[in-house]
């Protein structure tokens, strides 16, 4: 019998490894426009507390994205539990056909 396990990786240390990406993306995008583009004359700390509001702001989305991974992996294990119980009710009565032929 197959198993009745997800067998899928799990993607919270992809989804983890790119939310921690995004956010120095952010102080990288910030920094070249204050610095770069504007050329303004601004502490580099100063860049890096904005860059921290705008991921804080943002967080929440990220969240909502582990959640949602979370909840389809436990929707399609119950789904494969489901569909493995259905299986064993089918072969059970498979073999009690049997056995009355």
């Amino acid at each position: 019998m197959r198993n009745s396990i997800f067998d899928f990786p799990h993607t919270c240390p992809k989804i983890n490894k790119a939310i921690d990406e995004c956010s120095s993306k952010i102080y990288n995008h910030l920094y070249d426009i204050i610095i770069k583009e504007l050329e303004m004359d601004i502490n580099v700390k100063k860049i890096k507390e904005w860059s921290e509001i705008i991921y804080d702001d943002i967080e929440d989305c990220f969240e909502t994205v582990r959640e949602t991974n979370e909840n389809m992996r436990e929707e399609a294990e119950k789904q494969l539990k489901s569909l493995k119980d259905e299986l064993e009710d089918t072969i059970d009565k498979l073999k009690n056909l049997e056995v009355d032929i």
